[in-house]
């Protein structure tokens, strides 16, 4: 998944790895990429930023061409928070995440079952890599902080 600032034609800095580095936390956390974005255009990118990170700052929302705005300012946030988008990813509930894009007959999209890896972290884990993630995860590149911070973040972790 790009980060922000490529997707939205920013200029790009060291802080472009920080996003990178959340990246692979979530996909090593979930076992999943953080975003769909395999054939995925730059609106897709965009929008899809949108529903997992909700509304872009101005500054890049006002940096889109205007018939681009116009299409994500139509689209719709997914009703949920981070916290609830690693939750459901980290259980692999593909049926409840397909439900808040608005897929709710199993079969316009088929749902393969495949054994699930029995939980590593509990609920105070994920809210721990919630605040974690979101920090990497940002909009703004130099609010994703350093890896310092992320180590000692990390460490503070009981597993």
């Amino acid at each position: 998944m790009r980060a922000p600032e490529s997707v939205y034609a920013q200029p790009l800095d060291k802080n472009v790895d920080m996003w990178s580095v959340g990246c692979l936390i979530f996909e090593i956390i979930t076992g999943r990429t953080f975003m769909d974005s395999f054939l995925a255009d730059r609106m897709d990118m965009i929008v899809g930023l949108k529903q997992v990170l909700g509304q872009p700052p101005s500054k890049l929302h006002d940096s889109l061409e205007s018939d681009v705005r116009n299409m994500l300012d139509s689209t719709p946030a997914r009703d949920m928070g981070f916290y609830q988008y690693l939750e459901l990813n980290y259980n692999q509930d593909d049926a409840k995440l397909l439900a808040l894009d608005g897929y709710e007959d199993e079969e316009e999209i088929p749902i393969e079952e495949s054994e699930k890896l029995p939980p590593e972290f509990t609920e105070t884990d994920l809210m721990s890599l919630t605040e974690i993630l979101l920090g990497l995860l940002s909009y703004e590149p130099q609010e994703r902080g350093t890896l310092a911070s992320l180590l000692r973040a990390l460490s503070r972790l009981d597993k």
